[in-house]
């Protein structure tokens, strides 16, 4: 007789307690910041269309505009942990790897491989905590515009490298699907679709971001037109779409990671 298949629903009481209890996700604390920045900057947008005007009340754009930009303050931790990821990746190639050897050469190409992501992810994230301290008056007399056109450049490249990691990348089952009866791994390969659906979308605002701070920083400081001018222009709500994008992203991950935890614990194979 066949095993029957127990479906579990996306969103579930626990999957909301796990989300504020799971601390190790690093994507925790900014994911209020964001909800409540993108919430003022989309109040901000719709004041044209309510024919009432907020200003004497609130300048919510300003708010919204600060709000998620104080995510920058993690910007030093991922700078942190990617100056780490770098070190661990090219320190065997000056401690272990016989360079004089085809196979010691290419495990160090790899490394340096490894290092040129990680370092400019970490560049790039110390840039957006430089250009935060600047825009609080933390650090004065720097041209921050240089920076972030530097710092999103770099971040830029890094990013979509790992879009195009995710995107040509052949989905494969989950490792754990033979721990499944047959009839429930359709139902468990589809949630996992998902999962890192919201996974590339998370990369992909995140790639988006930093192409924006670099047409912004570029039209800033060369006065370029075209395509960049019309980036720059747009930089608040292409901003907002992005910060909107990262948070659905996020919550989408989190919400298919439980539903997987839990369809797997009542269809497990016996």
């Amino acid at each position: 007789m066949a095993d029957k298949v127990t479906p579990v629903p996306l969103f579930t009481y626990q999957a909301c307690e796990n989300f504020f209890k799971n601390r190790k996700n690093d994507d925790y604390e900014r994911i209020p910041l964001l909800a409540i920045g993108c919430i003022f900057l989309l109040v901000s947008k719709l004041e044209s269309f309510s024919g009432f005007e907020w200003g004497n009340v609130a300048n919510f754009g300003k708010l919204g505009g600060k709000i998620s930009n104080l995510t920058d303050y993690w910007e030093i931790v991922d700078f942190v942990k990617g100056a780490g990821k770098a070190t661990a990746a090219i320190w065997p190639v000056f401690t272990k790897l016989d360079l004089t050897t085809d196979e010691g050469r290419s495990e160090a190409f790899g490394a340096a491989k490894k290092t040129a992501l990680f370092a400019c992810k970490a560049i790039s994230n110390l840039v957006n905590f430089i250009e935060m301290m600047v825009d609080v008056g933390g650090l004065k007399g720097l041209n921050i515009y240089k920076w972030k056109f530097f710092g999103s450049g770099l971040g830029a490249l890094a990013f979509t490298k790992l879009l195009y990691d995710d995107l040509s990348t052949e989905l494969k089952d989950p490792e754990d699907i033979n721990e499944l009866h047959k009839e429930a791994r359709d139902r468990y390969k589809e949630q996992h679709a998902w999962k890192k659906f919201y996974g590339t979308m998370i990369t992909a605002s995140i790639l988006a971001i930093k192409v924006i701070g670099f047409c912004a920083a570029a039209h800033s400081l060369y006065g370029t037109a075209n395509v960049i001018k019309f980036i720059a222009d747009r930089k608040g709500e292409l901003l907002l779409t992005s910060f909107a994008t990262f948070t659905a992203g996020v919550l989408g991950s989190h919400f298919y990671g439980e539903q997987m935890t839990a369809f797997k614990k009542l269809n497990k194979a016996t």
